[in-house]
């Protein structure tokens, strides 16, 4: 474990967007704030909600009251939904959840940072309740209706890749199917595949870290256009909440419709 990851949470941005969107506005945030500085900056940590939230983490000692809320500020404009500022120290007068809209602060909520960002699918510390963390989260997307040479070339590859420890690109029985990589890739994936396929939906499945989580995330043009999760998750983002994908209602049963082998997944044959 790296010295940063024993400090405590200074502070913590919850945003309605996917991790590595979040990272990448992050790190742009930072060359221009921090310029040569920047380096000397431990990395803040990007984190994927199990809903329709990312967590950006900073552990830096001494660094509250610096860079949250512009860069909160910023994401609520550039997002157009709220952005949310927390300061998790229970120990300190300060602890509390603060609103970005539009682009400045809109106030602060009596709720308790920790369950506050539980009830959006983030963990601010350890492993969340209701099962075992396991390693990561297991993600596949679906390119309905195009080919594993098609969504390759959207994504700037001469030919599918084939794995070797990085994506693969496959064809499945209804569309491109991409794996093997960490789901905030994937998920980012997904929005480079949506903006050059506007006619066609975009899967992205993801089951853990818990046992039992899956969600099924379809998006078009860019924008997440429906949502199923498996438990529901209070509080969730914007997206139209979907009671079925392809008229199937358990994890196992939406793999298979979007022929997406369930072992990529872990799903058991009754989830």
């Amino acid at each position: 474990m790296s010295a940063m990851n024993e400090n405590p949470v200074v502070w913590v941005i919850l945003a309605p967007t996917d991790a590595a969107r979040l990272d990448e506005e992050a790190n742009e945030f930072r060359r221009k704030q921090l310029g040569w500085g920047e380096k000397y900056l431990p990395k803040w940590e990007a984190r994927a909600g199990a809903g329709d939230y990312s967590a950006l983490i900073n552990r830096n000692p001494g660094t509250q009251d610096t860079h949250e809320s512009p860069l909160a500020s910023s994401l609520s404009l550039k997002l157009g939904k709220p952005v949310y500022v927390l300061y998790p120290d229970e120990d300190s007068e300060d602890e509390g959840v603060l609103v970005y809209e539009g682009g400045k602060y809109a106030g602060e909520l009596a709720e308790a940072p920790s369950e506050f960002a539980r009830a959006r699918g983030c963990t601010l510390t350890g492993a969340p309740e209701g099962g075992v963390r396991r390693a990561g989260v297991a993600g596949v997307v679906l390119v309905e209706g195009a080919s594993a040479a098609e969504a390759a070339r959207a994504l700037g590859y001469d030919a599918p890749p084939g794995g070797g420890g990085d994506l693969r690109i496959l064809d499945g029985p209804a569309g491109a199917l991409l794996t093997g990589v960490a789901y905030a890739r994937l998920a980012y994936a997904a929005r480079q595949l949506s903006e050059a396929f506007p006619s066609r939906d975009i899967y992205t499945l993801s089951s853990g870290p818990t046992p039992g989580r899956f969600l099924c995330r379809v998006v078009r043009e860019g924008e997440d256009v429906g949502v199923f999760e498996r438990p529901a998750v209070a509080g969730g983002g914007a997206a139209p909440r979907l009671d079925s994908v392809k008229g199937q209602t358990t994890p196992a049963a939406i793999a298979d419709a979007l022929g997406v082998p369930r072992d990529w997944l872990d799903l058991s044959q009754d989830e």
